[in-house]
């Protein structure tokens, strides 16, 4: 259970604890021993793995605090920890054949807010908060590719684009199910499920179904799609209650979401082909969290809403 005194208060010695054995946990989780030092001072404290690598703790509590909702730590450090373990092994990875692209790479959704140390420039801009990068999905796992990884490879970034959406377009789905009234959800194994977004009138074709006037979804993460089928009769209920099960399934205890958090925002997916957002979260002054929906010109002119004077 995660400590439960106020995130904003000083850093204390329960987070070093807390936050060590999570980057812990997570190293395991890729073969690496560990162990947990100087943990009575957060300013000191790091966790050291089997190769050597120190783990310094005070940057990561401080950037957990800033941009993360205690309930969601535990994801964000299994995401960071692979993140860095992949720049530490693969920083000079050979490049791919035309082949080896052709079949490995894959388009990946990915919060642009994870480890801003990794470059990413290459990226491109998906939604608010959300960047389109290049992955590997090789015999090791998935590699999140950097920039340099990319100036390396036998073809350009924009044929690297065009091959990994056409993968991504074509990774299965494992299964959909009713949420609640009418919520829906896709989810599977792949870990490029979530991605499929990016070409929503494909996806729509295949197993969604008719969005005459288009569809709102979120990706909690990437292995879920949430999304509902726009009515403009119904469209205050249908967002009101798909940011509620985004919300609900980003707190819940017993869920857990593979690569970290992708995003707790609500997105609506227009037949013109556009994205916008919808809604999502909003902190006050007082660190108080409420769920605002905020309709785009777009998603008002499709639902056939009156324009603002």
């Amino acid at each position: 259970m995660a400590p439960s005194h106020d995130s904003r208060s000083p850093m204390t010695p329960p987070d070093a604890l807390w936050v060590g054995g999570l980057v812990r946990r997570a190293l395991a989780d890729h073969g690496l021993a560990s162990h947990l030092e100087q943990a009575d001072d957060l300013a000191t404290a790091r966790v050291l793995d089997g190769h050597g690598t120190e783990w310094p703790l005070a940057a990561l509590v401080g950037r957990l605090r800033r941009q993360h909702i205690r309930s969601e730590w535990p994801n964000a450090v299994d995401d960071h920890v692979r993140l860095l373990l992949v720049a530490d092994r693969h920083p000079a990875q050979p490049p791919l054949s035309r082949q080896e692209c052709e079949s490995q790479l894959r388009c990946q959704l990915r919060a642009e807010a994870l480890d801003p140390g990794v470059d990413l420039s290459y990226a491109r801009r998906f939604a608010p908060g959300i960047l389109e990068v290049l992955s590997l999905a090789g015999p090791q796992g998935v590699v999140v590719m950097t920039s340099g990884m990319i100036q390396r490879q036998s073809v350009d970034v924009d044929d690297a684009f065009s091959l990994g959406r056409r993968n991504t377009d074509a990774e299965p789905v494992g299964e959909r199910f009713q949420v609640e009234g009418p919520i829906w959800g896709l989810t599977g194994d792949s870990p490029f499920l979530a991605s499929r977004v990016m070409n929503m009138a494909l996806l729509s074709a295949e197993i969604i179904g008719p969005a005459p006037q288009g569809i709102a979804f979120a990706i909690p993460n990437r292995s879920l799609v949430l999304y509902t089928v726009m009515s403009g009769d119904s469209w205050r209920r249908q967002a009101t209650d798909l940011i509620r099960a985004c919300e609900t399934t980003l707190t819940a205890d017993d869920v857990r979401h593979p690569g970290g958090l992708l995003s707790s925002e609500i997105f609506y997916w227009s037949p013109d082909n556009r994205i916008e957002s919808l809604g999502g979260r909003q902190v006050d002054p007082q660190g108080q969290l409420t769920l605002h929906i905020r309709p785009a010109a777009g998603f008002m002119r499709h639902m056939g809403i009156p324009e603002r004077s």
